[in-house]
């Protein structure tokens, strides 16, 4: 897996001597390899040279100070009462050194005053204490994405919901007539409830603005016609949120820039290919392939548009109606064709599909695995069949544990939501702590998850029947296996793929 560059915050702990020693030497290494992250440091060693304005305990118009919260290479964030009101709010003053600054936050206010939405964070008003200006906004009581990504393991629908959620926002910016560019994972806010919000809109500009363009932004994640010198549009915004979210949901950047491509304009980015591993489905990262297109033309047309394309697969409206219309036939009839649309045993097949994840199959379909190994382990296939009605599943049934490690209150349910199942009964959360039982194996999130500290697994049935492949992996017992399949048959999670 690439070296992921530093965070805002590590860099400027970095540049004020205050990064933790057990930091430091892989800050050290890292900065020695990459131009962005040195040029950044040396950027935020300059802006701590200048004193900002100390304000912890003064009254600002009718805010009051508590202290400061965020610093920056172009302003300082304090936490603040306001009086009035009786809420919290963040007050962002510019930097004394930064020149026009003043103008660019004058300038990121009216953008983010023009947006209201849920993921965007709120601008209250625009003002100016001791000839500086100020812009007082929401405050949110949370950390950045870059953090919550670092707090903890994170399986990917969990990272896509809460990324498109930022997305939602960002295009909310977009309907405005305003493009970001400069959207990265310090630039996102997570509050204690997992909202995200959009914020550092001082880069924003109007679509229709004229002028000469400027290349500002951050290296790593700007598009190829940014590095190029172009000032960017909404398809460019669109290139740096799939950079944050390739990120996010592999733990490494797409783009390979340096500073020094911003500066002389020579080249653009190079593009990586997505990372292997995670079980992310193939639909998001053809998704993210296109919004990751270096010509802007190939990108999709509107952020909305990636959007849609990132939401889980869904039925159509008409596979919806046709299963509605059976719905008002007679119970027993409608739950006979609703199984037999389901891939049971009188299931329909339509073409073969692999073990999960998967998406073979498409949208109106799951892979049904006819073997006792349920779950599609190595060389066991399976075939495509429709996805029953959900609103004709029974109401009252045995909750199963399905293949995706999601507990549904039915196999009819399981189904409908496009995976196969795997055994009766809620599914069990495992670790090294808490062992499955005899006839189980533990299931963890990724191929390269052995179970250490804050890593929790699914306890699954042991496969029975496994067929022969040429794929052998390594255990987490240290032995080397056939196929992922005869692993799960003795109980063993996969270390990683090859020999031990």
């Amino acid at each position: 897996m690439a070296d992921p560059c530093l965070t805002d915050d590590v860099v400027l702990a970095f540049a004020a001597g205050a990064l933790a020693a057990s930091e430091l030497d892989a800050a050290h290494a890292h900065i020695d390899r990459c131009d962005d992250c040195r040029q950044l440091v040396a950027e935020a060693a300059k802006a701590q040279h200048e004193t900002p304005p100390a304000l912890a305990g003064r009254t600002v118009e009718r805010y009051q100070v508590v202290r400061a919260i965020g610093a920056g290479g172009m302003g300082i964030v304090y936490l603040a009462e306001d009086t009035q009101l009786h809420r919290k709010v963040a007050l962002k003053f510019p930097r004394a050194h930064a020149g026009d600054e003043q103008a660019r936050m004058l300038g990121e206010a009216r953008a983010m005053a023009r947006l209201a939405h849920p993921n965007v964070v709120t601008v209250f008003e625009a003002g100016t204490f001791d000839d500086q200006m100020f812009v007082a906004m929401e405050y949110v009581d949370g950390i950045t994405l870059a953090q919550w990504l670092r707090g903890a393991r994170r399986a990917w629908r969990e990272v896509l919901a809460v990324v498109c959620d930022a997305g939602k926002g960002l295009a909310a910016a977009h309907a405005a007539g305003l493009v970001h560019r400069d959207f990265k994972p310090d630039n996102v806010l997570i509050d204690r409830d997992g909202r995200a919000r959009v914020t550092d809109f001082g880069l924003a500009h109007a679509v229709e603005a004229s002028g000469e363009a400027s290349p500002g932004g951050t290296p790593s994640y700007m598009a190829p016609e940014q590095l190029a010198g172009a000032t960017g549009d909404a398809r460019s915004d669109q290139f740096s949120f799939c950079v944050t979210l390739h990120e996010a949901l592999f733990g490494q950047r797409a783009v390979s820039a340096t500073a020094t491509t911003v500066v002389t304009a020579h080249g653009g980015a190079r593009v990586l290919a997505p990372a292997s591993g995670g079980g992310v489905p193939a639909w998001l990262r053809r998704a993210l392939e296109r919004g990751l297109a270096a010509d802007p033309a190939a990108r999709f047309a509107t952020l909305d548009e990636l959007l849609r394309a990132l939401a889980p697969p869904r039925r159509s409206r008409a596979a919806l109606a046709l299963g509605a219309a059976a719905g008002l036939a007679v119970c027993g009839v409608a739950l006979a064709v609703a199984f037999a649309r389901s891939g049971g045993d009188a299931g329909s097949p339509v073409r073969g599909c692999g073990p999960p994840p998967s998406d073979e199959c498409g949208p109106e379909a799951f892979c049904s695995f006819l073997t006792a190994n349920s779950c599609g382990g190595a060389g066991a296939p399976g075939h495509c069949a429709l996805r029953p009605n959900a609103a004709a599943c029974p109401t009252t049934s045995k909750p199963v544990c399905a293949c995706d490690g999601v507990t549904y209150d039915s196999v009819c349910l399981a189904r409908a939501s496009g995976t196969g199942w795997d055994h009766y009964g809620t599914c069990r959360g495992c670790n090294r702590d808490r062992p499955c039982g005899p006839k189980q194996y533990c299931r963890y999130p990724d191929g390269d998850a052995c179970g250490g500290a804050g890593v929790d697994g699914v306890c699954m049935v042991r496969s029975k029947d496994c067929l022969r492949d040429n794929s052998p992996v390594c255990g987490c017992d240290g032995t080397t296996y056939a196929n992922t399949c005869e692993a799960h048959a003795v109980g063993a999670a996969i270390a990683h793929a090859g020999s031990c």
